[in-house]
């Protein structure tokens, strides 16, 4: 199959954070040396596909955003990010970074901000995947039982754990899918709990790569301290 394509990447990182206990948006916080932004950028700008990383930020980071680019090794594909104001909602951050990517871009892939820990290899699977069909997310199989409740937390239902997957970031689409998918989510007023929502809503099929339980979300002040281990792990291996 032929792979010459290129991939324009949307960061998310205009929300607030407050789940992390900080007094700033959690991606500018430290996570070993360098801030969490940083580490969920950096992955994408060392692949030669990428030719553009479009990051959606909160107005009321802008500073904290232009001193995060002096990263020295943010400094080295200077050219190839851009960031933009993000919205009121996941949502509407997602889609005004959409509209700042590269038309000549084969694919769009939207990561969030929070996920520090993604791994170059995972990324270019499912870049692979998302050119081959279209559209693809990376996940990984449930580990625990999932029960469906009532408002009252009665148990209404108890899930096949062998169908569930844990969604995670990058989500990856063609380009005209994933814009054709944000502009009918907005015209038909539909908040989407992640991107492959919109796609699947639209009518297009996403298939799922399987991830790294590694690659979680900093939510928490835990999250901080389990990402801290996962890193000092990785690096006695290495």
């Amino acid at each position: 199959m032929d792979n010459d394509f290129s991939v324009s990447v949307v960061i998310v990182a205009a929300g607030r954070g407050t789940r992390a206990g900080l007094n700033m948006n959690k991606v500018y916080a430290d996570l070993k040396g360098q801030s969490v932004l940083v580490r969920s950028i950096l992955p994408f700008l060392e692949i030669p596909r990428v030719c553009q990383v479009v990051v959606s930020i909160s107005a009321d980071d802008t500073d904290l955003f232009n001193s995060l680019v002096k990263n020295p090794e943010i400094l080295k594909h200077n050219n190839k990010i851009l960031a933009v104001e993000g919205g009121a909602t996941r949502q509407e951050s997602v889609y005004n970074g959409l509209l700042k990517t590269q038309p000549e871009c084969t694919l769009i892939a939207i990561h969030d901000g929070a996920r520090p820990l993604v791994d170059k290899t995972d990324i270019n699977r499912v870049f692979e995947k998302a050119y081959e069909i279209g559209g693809a997310c990376l996940g990984v199989k449930v580990k625990d039982t999932i029960k469906r409740v009532d408002s009252d937390l009665f148990v209404m239902e108890t899930l096949q754990r062998e169908e569930l997957i844990a969604v995670q970031t990058p989500q990856v689409f063609k380009r005209e899918i994933i814009l054709d998918s944000y502009q009918k989510a907005f015209a038909n007023h539909i908040q989407g709990s992640d991107d492959a929502t919109l796609a699947e809503l639209a009518g297009y099929r996403v298939s799922m790569v399987p991830g790294s339980y590694d690659n979680i979300k900093i939510t928490t002040p835990e999250d901080f301290h389990i990402a801290e281990q996962f890193l000092e792990e990785k690096r006695i291996s290495e």
